[in-house]
């Protein structure tokens, strides 16, 4: 509530029609500068009278003397600030509020707060859509715009939050699939098969441990045991900002970890890539040790999730797993020159030519350069994603037979409903298999 000096002072501007109207509320106890105020008004000196008894109330009521000068971009400043200086949130947190900021920034900044309208919030969000930014993104935007309004209601700047009449936009749930059995015995025996590498040994563990890919980057040769009863301590991830993290879980955060018991085949290329890692290591004069990842990049440190995903996906495109598309929805593919283009017709295909050395140009043989700029094509992912293996590894699991409680403390789950609800798939060769029920039951009537 302010606290007002005086009455408040009505200064005639022009006789009988224009006033100014003033009330002071002292000084500011944080920024130690005068609180007032300030406006015109046009009618007469009673209306003008009756006026400031209005604003009188107004400010009496919780309103802040000087919320009609507070700018949107310095209060979402001070919000932020004052997250930061609470001590509770994590570095992460802080960070990522500060880039969803610069979104609502370019729309609302300059704007007053008490002029924010939900009009204005919903031409906000229409604006960042067309501007490509995701869903995902736009719905974290209101939730922080409305935080930030709503510390804006808590200090009388406005009295009602107009985020609060504005629908929350929708983000679309990935939809993550499992693999069919062929198609994850035929990625299994891809990575198990020639010269091992990181990579490749990255999405046979994916594959036979159902592990997040930060889980799988995280794991070094001291949490694996290769020998009697063969197991993989996952305890810990690298997360994508390239830190040493504990596991992420549906709850709380579990600093024992959980143990996976491991098959002789993954035995077998744990112990393969472990070799071939430990002559590399060699060469670059560095000691293959239990602190050493086993997913290690170039200089034997961890890998990196964005280094990981540039292998990733034309790995899977190239084994047949995905596809690059365009933005009107045709697939492109890569073609040597002297390759027959009959069997991609334009209406469904994007075709970039490369030449005999692998280099882009055009149909007729010549190299893009400066002066033959090569055509922008925008390339869309659409294909397997590595968290799908961990959907893959238990909806196998289920089908093979394994009881929840078991599937459930091996994907590190504090409770099935994950796990039911958002990893387990139908399985079309165990929907085959189901036909015939009618006969079976009719053996049994006759059995009985």
């Amino acid at each position: 509530m302010a606290k007002l000096y005086g009455k408040g002072t009505i200064t005639e501007i022009v006789k009988g029609k224009k006033y100014r109207l003033a009330l002071s509320a002292g000084k500011d106890p944080i920024t130690g500068k005068y609180l007032r105020h300030q406006e015109t008004f046009l009618g007469t000196k009673r209306q003008a009278q009756l006026r400031i008894e209005q604003i009188r109330r107004e400010l009496e009521s919780g309103k802040r003397i000087d919320a009609d000068k507070v700018i949107f971009a310095d209060w979402c400043e001070r919000y932020m600030a004052m997250r930061a200086e609470s001590g509770k949130l994590r570095p992460k947190t802080i960070e990522q509020d500060r880039t969803l900021s610069k979104h609502l920034l370019r729309g609302l900044g300059s704007a007053h707060v008490v002029d924010i309208t939900p009009a204005m919030v919903e031409e906000l969000y229409s604006s960042m859509r067309k501007a490509g930014v995701g869903d995902t993104t736009v719905k974290q935007c209101h939730k922080m715009l409305k935080r930030v309004l709503a510390y804006a209601v808590r200090d009388g700047i406005i009295v009602v939050n107009p985020v609060d009449r504005v629908d929350s936009p929708k983000a679309p749930k990935p939809s993550r699939r499992s693999l069919s059995v062929a198609d994850a015995n035929r990625l299994s025996a891809i990575c198990a098969s020639g010269a091992p590498t990181a990579n490749k040994t990255a999405a046979y563990l994916g594959l036979a441990l159902g592990c997040r890919l930060g889980e799988t980057l995280g794991l070094t040769w001291g949490h694996v045991e290769l020998s009697g009863r063969p197991f993989v301590h996952v305890c810990q991830q690298f997360t994508a900002k390239g830190e040493i993290g504990p596991l992420k879980t549906d709850k709380d955060d579990n600093p024992v970890g959980r143990i996976v018991p491991i098959d002789a085949s993954t035995v077998a290329v744990l112990k393969a890539w472990k070799a071939e890692q430990r002559g590399i290591l060699n060469e670059l004069g560095i000691e293959q040790g239990k602190d050493t990842p086993i997913v290690s990049n170039a200089l034997g440190g961890f890998s990196d999730h964005h280094n990981f995903e540039r292998w990733w996906r034309p790995f899977c495109v190239e084994h047949g797993f995905a596809r690059w598309v365009g933005d009107d929805g045709r697939e492109v593919v890569e073609l040597v020159l002297g390759d027959d283009a009959v069997l991609y017709p334009e209406s469904e295909y994007i075709i970039e030519w490369r030449d005999s050395e692998g280099w882009p140009c055009d149909e007729s043989g010549r190299r893009f350069s400066r002066s033959h700029k090569r055509p922008k094509v925008k390339r869309h992912y659409d294909g397997l994603h590595y968290h799908e293996l961990r959907h893959t590894h238990f909806t196998m699991r289920l089908a093979d037979g394994m009881d929840i409680p078991t599937a459930q403390a091996l994907g590190g789950w504090s409770t099935p409903a994950v796990l039911l609800t958002t990893y387990a798939h139908p399985l079309a060769e165990n929907i085959w298999a189901s036909a015939g029920f009618m006969d079976k039951l009719k053996t049994v009537k006759q059995t009985a």
